[in-house]
């Protein structure tokens, strides 16, 4: 097990929402987000975490920039 994969944000990013720990996950998630460049949802995460925070329009401009991370057939299962 590596902590550090990008494979294992999403069990670190359940843990930390189901406790409600907004700035830990906004933390995990922005580290996250610099180790695979490539995947959309470290910036999901860190939207949820910030838009709980109550961080203005910072959620909105992550949520654009993770849209641009997704693949073609998630982008539009979403929209």
């Amino acid at each position: 097990f590596d902590p550090s994969a990008c494979s294992a944000f999403n069990g670190l990013a359940m843990v930390l929402v189901t406790r409600d720990r907004w700035a830990d996950l906004s933390r995990a998630a922005s580290e996250a987000a610099v180790r695979c460049p490539m995947d959309a949802r470290p910036l999901l995460a860190m939207a949820l975490a910030e838009y709980k925070r109550g961080s203005g329009s910072m959620p909105v401009q992550l949520l654009d920039s993770a849209r641009r991370r997704l693949s073609a057939s998630d982008r539009a299962r979403l929209e």
